[in-house]
C-alpha cells in the first residue's frame, strides 16, 4: 500500500463518548476506507490514530497525502519521518490532489448510516 490520503470529517455532532471528529484514512490504491472517531483534531490525536489503525495493521505507506492543517504538523509529522513516511502536502483549493473528488471520497464511499455509527 503506497499512499493513504488522511481527511477530517466533522459530521456536526457530539457523540456521548466526546468524539467530534471522523478521521477519514484512504487507501488509494484499493480504495479501503479506515474511519476513526476522535475527540479532537489535535496533531497528536491525528499520529495516534493514523499509528494505531494503519502502521500497526498495514506496513508503512511511502506516501501521506495531507491538507495544509496543522493537525498534520507536529507529532504527525514526527511519526512520519520515523517511519520514513513522505508526507505531502496538497493544495486546499484542490481536493482531487489528495485523491478525492469534490466533497471528499467519505462523501462517496462512507454512506450517512455509517458515519453515525462510527460517531456512537
Amino acid at each position: 500500500m503506497y499512499r493513504w490520503s488522511l481527511d477530517l470529517l466533522k459530521p456536526g455532532k457530539v457523540t456521548p463518548s466526546g468524539h467530534r471528529w471522523i478521521l477519514v484514512i484512504t487507501e488509494h490504491y484499493t480504495r479501503f476506507v479506515v474511519a476513526v472517531p476522535l475527540p479532537d483534531k489535535e496533531a497528536s490525536t491525528i499520529a495516534w490514530a493514523f499509528k494505531n489503525h494503519v502502521l500497526s495493521v498495514f506496513e508503512a505507506p511511502a506516501e501521506a497525502l495531507v491538507d495544509g492543517g496543522g493537525e498534520f504538523e507536529g507529532e504527525f509529522e514526527k511519526l512520519c519521518e520515523s517511519c520514513l513516511i513522505d508526507k505531502r502536502v496538497t493544495s486546499p483549493d484542490s481536493p482531487e490532489g489528495n485523491g478525492h473528488r469534490k466533497g471528499g471520497l467519505h462523501h462517496q464511499v462512507l454512506p450517512e448510516e455509517i458515519l453515525l455509527l462510527s460517531m456512537d
